[in-house]
């Protein structure tokens, strides 16, 4: 299964490593949803090297930010492990005027 490598451009991504990529996978034949990768997120630091991947039910320009938010974050403050979860807090709607 070939993936499409996304460079996120927006954010803080000085903090990402230079190889670093977020390449998302469409549904196939074993699953039916998107499958989002961070590669690249501990490259060059020391310690357990992880990855993160999500999930979603269509494609999502929002799930790739949001990998790329943890992986700049996991480079100031380590605190992802293996085995760990994450995800974006549920969206608070604006009152209706």
């Amino acid at each position: 299964m070939a993936g499409r490598r996304l460079k996120w451009e927006l954010g803080p991504t000085e903090k990402l490593h230079p190889d670093f990529w977020v390449v998302e996978f469409a549904p196939g034949n074993k699953h039916g949803f998107w499958i989002y990768a961070a590669l690249g997120m501990s490259l060059g630091l020391a310690g357990e090297a992880i990855e993160l991947h999500r999930f979603a039910p269509r494609a999502d320009m929002n799930v790739a930010e949001l990998l790329v938010a943890a992986a700049a974050y996991h480079r100031i403050v380590p605190i992802l492990k293996t085995g760990g979860t994450f995800a974006r807090p549920p969206r608070v709607s604006a009152p209706a005027s």
